[in-house]
């Protein structure tokens, strides 16, 4: 974990982030997808340090070990397929949920919006990393 941690502190300067979604789920990928939701996406939100390193450790941890359609094990893989969904698990990190309710939600995407399915005991691993990922940087 902490050579996650390292990774993701390491990629610089700060960054513009979408707005979190209030939809709660992912729109798609891409501006024109995002417009078709009525979101406003194009604003940016500058996040402290520690706050961007979770949210790109999130975006990781989703892409690497949720992955519930197996996309990033292929090269040509869009590397956004789950960033739409990294806004609700970051605003559930920061507001410190516990692994459940984040693994509830990772469930509800994967069901619903995937259309594939899942179990909380499934999901669980995954919230738990993230929580863990969240204690590190941002200790209660």
């Amino acid at each position: 974990m902490a050579a996650l941690v390292t990774a993701i502190t390491e990629f610089g300067n700060l960054g513009r982030l979408p707005v979190p979604n209030p939809c709660g789920f992912g729109i798609g990928r891409g501006r024109a997808r995002q417009a078709q939701c009525g979101l406003v996406i194009s604003m940016g939100l500058k996040l402290p340090p520690d706050q961007l390193a979770l949210y790109r450790g999130i975006d990781e941890i989703m892409w690497r070990d949720w992955d519930p359609i197996g996309v990033s094990r292929w090269e040509s893989a869009p590397r956004d397929e789950y960033q739409g969904y990294v806004p609700q698990v970051f605003h559930l990190a920061l507001q410190a949920a516990p692994a459940t309710e984040i693994a509830e939600y990772l469930r509800q995407v994967t069901v619903e919006r995937i259309s594939l399915s899942a179990s909380l005991e499934t999901e669980l691993p995954v919230a738990e990393k993230i929580r863990a990922l969240k204690l590190d940087l941002m200790p209660e």
